[in-house]
């Protein structure tokens, strides 16, 4: 999993009627950090476990999408696989995900009526952070990418205990497999993060698996019209249950 990091950007400026515009204006000078930090593409970077994903995924996916897979493996690291994985990104933004750092602006809050200049504006972004990352590494990253001594900011590093992958040489995931004939299992590394992550570094064996779905079901996580399909969640449910049964009710 990445880890998680939110943090907040403040501008300040000259307050004042609307009506005598200034060129010290708090929301322009956020708005303006806002985008530069929003459209940057950090370095695509492959781990083990992302890369074996991705190999997997290249037997499965749609033609154009395997393709472009392929190219991102190929290409040598830099900038030709930077562009490889914004291309990858592209057709597939759960993908694109896997690959690097990312940064996104979730919340904006600036003045209290329409017709008066706020003497601030802030913005809040969501980071999540590749395994092997340092946070500190990020977050001279962002303020670089800013480069506005006017814009201030507030970092809530993660707290949590760094955790590796989990081994696949356990009883749970031997039960995992076998709860599910025919599946095919590969490695995953997730975009986002879950308080497993605790329990994780307490030694504790965690796998996440989610109800199976179509690409269009995963993009509506925590968005519009968010689902699982009846079926995915009858048969997850009996899936959960035989895990349980293979490894607690022995």
């Amino acid at each position: 999993e990445k880890e998680y990091m939110d943090f907040t950007m403040t501008a300040k400026g000259k307050p004042g009627h609307s009506s005598v515009p200034t060129e010290d204006n708090a929301i322009a000078r956020l708005a303006r950090a806002v985008a530069r930090l929003a459209a940057h593409q950090f370095p695509v970077v492959l781990n083990p476990v992302s890369q074996g994903f991705l190999e997997r995924q290249a037997e499965t996916r749609p033609s154009q999408v395997a393709l472009a897979i392929r190219a991102l493996l190929k290409a040598p690291e830099g900038r030709k696989r930077d562009e490889a994985g914004a291309e990858l990104a592209a057709l597939s933004p759960e993908l694109g995900a896997m690959l690097r750092d990312t940064v996104t602006p979730t919340m904006l809050k600036a003045g209290y009526k329409s017709n008066v200049i706020p003497a601030e504006a802030s913005a809040t972004f969501n980071a999540r952070i590749l395994p092997g990352r340092r946070p500190a590494k990020l977050i001279a990253d962002i303020q670089r990418i800013v480069d506005d001594g006017k814009i201030e900011f507030a970092f809530e590093p993660p707290t949590r205990k760094p955790v590796g992958p989990m081994p696949i040489d356990t009883p749970l995931y031997r039960a995992a497999v076998d709860s599910a004939p025919g599946a095919r299992v590969m490695p995953y590394m997730a975009a986002w993060t879950t308080d497993s992550q605790d329990m994780r570094a307490r030694g504790t064996i965690m796998y996440g698996i989610d109800p199976p779905g179509t690409e269009d079901d995963q993009r509506r996580a925590h968005g519009e019209d968010e689902r699982v399909p009846l079926a995915a969640l009858d048969w997850f449910a009996l899936y959960l249950r035989d895990i349980v049964v293979k490894t607690a009710g022995k």
